[in-house]
């Protein structure tokens, strides 16, 4: 075995290191106390877990204070005021504002859960729109998997 000498085999390692704890320390910065956007959602979608309506809300708008069309904080707002503090004209709102900017995982769940609360606002037309657009963009993709609707 030959003799190699130790800092020729640490330096590319040390390299590697700092790159890694500066991309490290970069990412903590941006999230320090849980100020990303996607903390604050993940706070909030626990706080919802535990039954902890107010704090959920809080934590939601402070997700959407960094990124108003954020998908998420959108869609946890619109469920909190449609099932729990039943606020449809909110929901509603935040609903809208979730469909408005869809993402690849944009649940389409929303659009069943916008029509039920035009319906519970007495918005009969409104309803069915939205249910028609359910239907069409995921009921009709989906007919195996649920063919009791058809």
């Amino acid at each position: 075995m030959k003799n190699i000498k130790l800092r020729t085999l640490l330096t590319p390692n040390l390299k590697a290191l700092s790159l890694f704890t500066l991309v490290i320390s970069m990412f903590l910065t941006l999230n320090v106390n849980g100020q990303s956007k996607g903390i604050l959602a993940w706070r909030a979608h626990n706080k919802v877990k535990k039954i902890d309506y107010s704090n959920a809300v809080q934590l939601y708008k402070k997700a959407l204070n960094a990124d108003a069309e954020y998908y998420k904080a959108n869609r946890g707002l619109a469920q909190i005021y449609l099932f729990e503090y039943e606020l449809y004209d909110s929901a509603e709102y935040f609903f809208n504002k979730a469909l408005a900017n869809p993402k690849k995982d944009t649940n389409y769940i929303d659009l069943f859960n916008l029509a039920y609360t035009y319906r519970l606002q007495e918005k009969p037309g409104e309803s069915i729109h939205k249910m028609n657009q359910f239907y069409k963009g995921y009921l009709e993709g989906n007919k195996d998997k649920y063919p009791l609707l058809f």
